[in-house]
């Protein structure tokens, strides 16, 4: 990782750093860049699959998305 990546993690929760790698994890590098290449990958991310991703319960890794989701 780059260093400014690695600084900008600092700030985040475990639950926010769970939830940005998630998110890496499902991108495609071989896909194109999208035009312009400002806009942003998105991906949708469930409680189920942070749940069973992280061995957390179903109501943990909905809050934790919630609380995420406000920061």
């Amino acid at each position: 990782m780059s260093n400014a990546l690695v600084r900008a993690g600092h700030g985040l929760t475990l639950a926010e750093k769970r939830i940005v790698m998630l998110a890496v994890s499902k991108l495609d590098s071989r896909a194109p860049t999208p035009v312009p290449t400002s806009l942003v990958p998105r991906t949708k991310i469930t409680a189920a699959e942070y749940a069973e991703t992280f061995s957390v319960d179903a109501r943990t890794a909905y809050e934790a998305l919630q609380d995420a989701a406000k920061h």
